[in-house]
């Protein structure tokens, strides 16, 4: 592969992981909404600060072990297919 093309196919990557981020993202924050907990009660079971968790919600981009420790203070699964 030329380094053109792969670097046109990690831009792609990157698109495509960014969305996949940003929709889970959201679906954190509707579960959070629904469970009708604060911001500041889900960081501090994540091992966080609100603002971070105000940051992701926003669209920011959480390391993977941060959205395992999110999801999970939201008694949630993150599974990749």
């Amino acid at each position: 592969m030329t380094p053109a093309r792969l670097a046109i196919d990690r831009r792609v990557l990157a698109l495509s992981i960014t969305d996949e981020c940003r929709a889970l993202c959201h679906a954190l924050k509707r579960r959070r909404e629904a469970l009708r907990l604060t911001m500041s009660q889900v960081a501090a079971h994540a091992g966080t600060s609100r603002e971070m968790i105000r940051c992701w919600e926003a669209g920011g981009n959480p390391t993977l072990s941060h959205l395992v420790a999110w999801a999970r203070a939201l008694d949630c699964e993150i599974v990749i297919a």
